[in-house]
C-alpha cells in the first residue's frame, strides 16, 4: 500500500468558486487516455466513493499535501493540493460535472498541463457491478508528438496504479 502524508483539510465552510465557468485554451490539440476497470460493486456506492477526498486518497499513488477543498466534492467545487512525482506540484480543480451515479468531470485550472479534463463515469453491469472509466483529454503545451510518445506512458503508469487501488477499496 502506498503511503500517503498527512492532509490539512478546511475545517470551515466552503466558498464557492468566482471563477468563470472552464473554457478550453483556443486552438489546443488534445490527446486523449481512457482506462476502465470492472469493479463489483454498485454505482451507488462507487460515485460518493470516488466523488470525495477519502475516495480520492485511498486511489492516488503519490504523496499529497496541503490538500485544501471539501471532504465531499459537488458540482463547481474547487480542491487544490500539491503532489510529488519526481518534486512537489501544485494542482488546482474544478468540478464542472456532476451527474449521480453516472459521471463527474473535473478540470485542472492551475497545474503543469496546458489542459486536462478528466471524466470519471461509473457504467452499470449488474446489481453489483459495475465498469468505471477514466477518460482524460490533455495537452502538454510541448506539442501532440510529446503528448502521445511521453504524455500517454505517464497517463498509463498514474491510472493504472489508480485503479489497482481503486478495485479493492471498493469491493471491500
Amino acid at each position: 500500500m502506498i503511503q500517503q502524508e498527512a492532509v490539512s483539510k478546511n475545517a470551515g465552510p466552503v466558498a464557492r468558486p468566482k471563477n468563470p465557468p472552464y473554457v478550453r485554451p483556443a486552438n489546443t490539440k488534445v490527446t486523449n487516455y481512457t482506462r476502465s476497470v470492472e469493479i463489483n460493486c454498485s454505482a451507488a456506492k462507487a460515485y460518493p466513493f470516488c466523488f470525495s477526498l477519502e475516495g480520492f486518497m485511498t486511489q492516488f499513488p503519490h504523496p499529497v499535501k496541503d490538500y485544501v477543498g471539501p471532504d465531499q466534492w459537488a458540482k463547481d467545487e474547487i480542491a487544490s493540493f500539491k503532489y510529488k512525482q519526481l518534486v512537489w506540484t501544485n494542482w488546482k480543480v474544478q468540478f464542472i460535472e456532476a451527474e449521480e451515479n453516472v459521471k463527474f468531470c473535473d478540470v485542472m485550472i492551475e497545474g503543469y498541463l496546458k489542459v486536462f479534463e478528466h471524466t470519471h463515469s461509473f457504467k452499470t453491469l449488474g446489481p453489483n457491478r459495475i465498469v468505471y472509466t477514466d477518460s482524460i483529454d490533455f495537452a502538454s503545451g510541448l506539442g501532440t508528438f510529446i503528448d502521445r510518445v511521453v504524455g500517454l506512458r505517464v497517463m498509463d503508469s498514474l491510472f493504472s496504479k489508480r485503479h489497482l487501488l481503486l478495485k479493492p477499496a471498493l469491493e471491500r
